[in-house]
């Protein structure tokens, strides 16, 4: 969803609504759908202000996403050390085929043998490519070992800047966080529900409001 605008004399003159409707070749079923901008910045501005400033809240969310991150990170793990296993077999067993290529002069024996080295280093490069796959997404989930250290001064920045209040602050806290927001609203009862998560999942939640058909 993103911020549009309305005309002044509208009494709410700031909504979000779907992007589709202003960018062709999108299509939702809710296209026409909006809410007031101010009503929903409210609520995700007092969700986030509430757990900033819970000291207990925060340093029991850290120990929880370490651990949530060793648990990712354990089985990439495992899965890397087979993969660094097979390829030095492979090696092994390439090594061991070009030796037996200078004990045989007959075509057919030695066809043979070329055709089992190119199979291994088929196989080699399958194995290549998973072992650097697994390797970014490994790296992309370590958290650094200084993490606690970085939450905690940016959470004493943010504390700084819920002070403040300004409209830039707010976003830039927003941003470091990166706190994300899932819309929801029950057709029947007007309920709305946000579904709010940040950077450390034990603070994630749902955010509702009473009943309302606007």
């Amino acid at each position: 969803m993103v911020g549009i605008t309305k005309d002044v004399f509208s009494k709410n003159k700031k909504f979000y609504r779907c992007s589709s409707s202003m960018r062709k070749g999108l299509r939702c079923d809710n296209a026409k759908k909006q809410v007031a901008m101010e009503k929903i910045d409210a609520m995700v501005w007092g969700w986030v202000s509430s757990f900033m400033t819970d000291e207990e809240a925060l340093q029991v969310g850290i120990r929880t996403m370490i651990e949530q991150r060793k648990d990712q990170l354990q089985p990439k793990q495992e899965r890397l050390k087979t993969l660094e296993s097979l390829l030095l077999k492979a090696d092994t067993r390439i090594h061991r085929l070009v030796n037996e290529l200078s004990q045989y002069d007959g075509v057919a024996v030695l066809a043979a043998i070329r055709e089992k080295i190119k199979d291994i280093e088929n196989e080699k490069n399958m194995l290549l490519e998973e072992h650097s796959r697994l390797s970014m997404e490994f790296e992309n989930l370590e958290l650094p070992p200084d993490f606690d250290e970085q939450v905690r001064n940016m959470v004493s920045e943010a504390r700084e800047e819920i002070g403040d209040g300004s409209f830039e602050s707010k976003r830039s806290l927003l941003e470091k966080l990166n706190v994300q927001v899932l819309y929801l609203r029950d057709p029947e009862t007007g309920a709305i529900r946000l579904d709010a998560s940040c950077l450390i999942p034990q603070f994630n939640s749902a955010i509702e409001t009473s009943p309302s058909q606007k």
